[in-house]
């Protein structure tokens, strides 16, 4: 097997709120790969240099974040110069396109710099949305071949029972950051309450950023529950059997997949999510809804209809095409083809 260096290994033990997508990914392609790199990373761009001799390809998820960390200016030069190195040395690099600049920042020159590096010397880039395609096909003209589009893989749906009557409208969870547009939804209900009938919602999930909670709270009410505190999928999934809608407020234009919408997914509930991104790709499925604006919302409230058997059929379906075993087997197959033959523009 080919040795792959793993970016961001992480110690789960140590994470307040872990993103299983780097747990997953990496189980999946331990199937396939030796997996060099045992210890979280911790030397940023360094662990690459210090790797080069027994590491046959470097799989990237992230890495475009360099600029944020610590000496972010310098891992971004020293980026520049291991992927010039990693080129002649015959290095091949796959990058994982999750969003289409970081969340954690607004656009700069430096993100700029790193997701041009990026998709100009990865030999595959990997994205989970139909969007993230059109991206770089829109941005960085010629480097489309090299773009394969897959679903967010998904695991195993949760066994729960339905529930008649809902006790909320929408349920909002998962790490709370100001990206996710979580304040501004809860915001704009309140002052557009006089409007209709009042929007139940319960929020669960942990709020690391205390000025941020503190603008959270003052939306908090009758109808507005916040549990900050963090559950496992399955606890979450009970409270979603509560709901009309797991909902996802996000404003962010930078988005493209989300695993929080894949995991929601698992619950056996209805979705309402923007029309942006993997949920746009998805709404062919009659479990999730688009909506354009937050006006719309209540709207769609209004003509809510629990998920029927034919809706759990097609779900099905769509679970045992896209599992993380087929994922892995999948880019495997792209990653043993490099070099052999040209790589096909995914259409859609």
């Amino acid at each position: 097997m080919d040795r792959l260096f793993f970016y961001p290994k992480v110690d789960f033990t140590k994470v307040d709120s872990p993103n299983p997508y780097i747990m997953n990914l990496e189980a999946e392609l331990s199937k396939h790969f030796t997996i060099i790199n045992e210890n979280d990373n911790r030397g940023g761009v360094l662990e690459f240099f210090e790797n080069l001799r027994q590491t046959d390809v470097y799989l990237f998820n992230w890495v475009e974040n360099f600029p944020i960390y610590r000496f972010g200016k310098f891992q971004v030069l020293f980026f520049i110069f291991f992927t010039r190195i990693a080129k002649v040395m015959g290095k091949k690099m796959i990058w994982i396109l999750h969003n289409k600049y970081s969340h954690a920042t607004e656009k700069n020159f430096w993100t700029d710099l790193m997701y041009k590096i990026l998709i100009q010397k990865s030999d595959l880039i990997i994205t989970h949305s139909k969007e993230g395609v059109r991206f770089v096909a829109e941005e960085f003209a010629g480097m489309e071949g090299k773009v394969h589009y897959f679903p967010h893989p998904t695991k195993s749906k949760f066994k729960n029972i339905d529930h008649p009557s809902k006790e909320y409208d929408l349920l909002i969870w998962g790490a709370l950051h100001p990206y996710k547009g979580i304040a501004e939804f809860l915001e704009f209900l309140d002052c557009d309450k006089s409007k209709g009938q009042a929007v139940k919602v319960l929020v669960i999930g942990k709020c690391f950023d205390e000025a941020y909670l503190s603008r959270l709270n003052e939306c908090l009410g009758v109808n507005v529950a916040h549990i900050n505190e963090f559950k496992t999928l399955e606890q979450i999934s009970v409270y979603a059997e509560k709901v009309k809608y797991v909902f996802f407020p996000y404003n962010s234009p930078s988005l493209l997949s989300s695993g929080t919408l894949m995991d929601s997914l698992r619950m056996n509930t209805k979705i309402l999510g923007p029309k942006i991104g993997a949920f746009k790709d998805l709404s062919y499925l009659n479990i999730i809804e688009n909506y354009d604006a937050f006006e719309d919302v209540r709207e769609i409230l209004s003509s809510y209809k629990e998920v029927q058997t034919e809706d759990k059929l097609q779900l099905d379906g769509f679970f045992e095409e896209n599992t993380w075993e087929q994922f892995g087997f999948e880019l495997t197959k792209l990653y043993d083809g490099l070099g052999k033959k040209e790589h096909e523009f995914i259409k859609e």
